[in-house]
């Protein structure tokens, strides 16, 4: 599972895709962190490590607000109700 790529990772990425014309710049490292906090949140959702998940999920949402993919933040469509649904299904 290390290197596999699942839905909330994926979902992240697309949701990044879709808002690339209107990001800013100076976001990449934002961007970079919360794939990396979705590869970690996959693999906790994935183990049932309820606790990590737990920890996670509020910055995971800290980010998608910062970089405005969040229904209160967003400012066109972009994918986050992909995102969203990927995320609120059961682990792949």
């Amino acid at each position: 599972m290390a290197n596999r790529k699942r839905r909330g990772e994926l979902a992240i990425e697309r949701a990044l895709k879709a808002s690339a014309d209107r990001r800013d710049p100076s976001h990449a490292a934002l961007e970079v962190l919360a794939l990396n906090i979705a590869h970690v949140l996959d693999a906790a959702v994935a183990a049932d490590d309820r606790y990590a998940v737990a920890q996670l999920t509020p910055r995971m949402i800290d980010l998608l607000e910062r970089l405005k993919l969040t229904p209160d933040t967003k400012t066109a469509t972009d994918g986050l109700g992909d995102l969203l649904s990927a995320l609120s299904g059961p682990p792949v």
